[in-house]
């Protein structure tokens, strides 16, 4: 039975490694693709921008979990964003024509 080989997970926000003659950039939670020079993965490793990990599936599964969150999560934020938005801007149009209509009033008053 072969071996397994091992695969490595990003830690840091950006790493860069060659990968058949041209640089890649991988960014944090980015499982390394095969083809990596080992010393990319040995200088990566030792200065701890990336670690070992044991189950890529449950690795990108995980990943990916995390980022529908964090999207959701933003979607959410922008949502009650606007909604406030949007009731501050019925609020000021009411005052904008309150104020109009204030405004027109006095000018007759003065007219008369």
């Amino acid at each position: 039975m072969p071996a397994k080989s091992k695969h490595w997970k990003v830690k840091a926000a950006c790493v860069v490694v060659k990968l058949f003659g041209q640089d890649r950039y991988l960014y944090k939670g980015a499982v390394l693709p095969d083809g990596v020079p080992a010393a990319d993965i040995t200088r990566l490793s030792n200065t701890g921008l990336i670690v070992e990990v044991a189950d890529v599936a449950a690795e990108k599964a995980k990943v990916e979990q995390e980022a529908a969150e964090k999207a959701k999560a933003e979607a959410d934020a922008q949502e009650k964003a606007d909604a406030a938005a949007s009731t501050d801007t019925e609020g000021a149009t009411d005052a904008g024509a309150a104020k109009a209509a204030s405004g027109r009033t006095a000018a007759a008053k003065t007219a008369k």
